[in-house]
Order: C-alpha cells, then structure tokens, then sequence
C-alpha cells in the first residue's frame, strides 16, 4: 500500500516538485499545494479504488482488510 509519508514516495515527490512550475509526471500545476493534492488524491484511488490483478481483482485496503 502507499502512503504519502513513505519515505520513497516523499524523496519521489521532492524531487518531481522541486522545478517551477509544479511538473509531477509530466503534469504540471500553479503550485506545490495543487500538486500535494493530486498526490494525494491519487494515492487514495491507488489505495482504495484501482483493482489489482496481484490482488485477485481487489484494491489494497479490501485485500488487507479480508
């Protein structure tokens, strides 16, 4: 599961919002706030809604939580 504090993900991050402007995988917004959101809002849809073959067609939180 990803999480916005793991360390990879953080070090990731730092390094793709480190230009101006904002660019994180090639999108690109007015500020480091729009791109944090993004982030975040991807991670929960990675988390909580994005099925996962590896999973047997679950996302992360129903597998952990089966």
């Amino acid at each position: 599961m990803l999480c916005a504090d793991h360390p990879k993900v953080s070090e990731r991050l730092k390094h793709r919002i480190s230009d101006t402007p904002v660019c994180v995988h090639g999108r690109r917004f007015a500020t480091l706030e729009q791109a944090r959101q993004a982030v975040t809002d991807w991670i929960a849809f990675y988390n909580h809604s994005r099925l996962h073959s590896a999973l047997g067609y679950l996302s992360p939180m129903q597998f952990e939580q089966r």
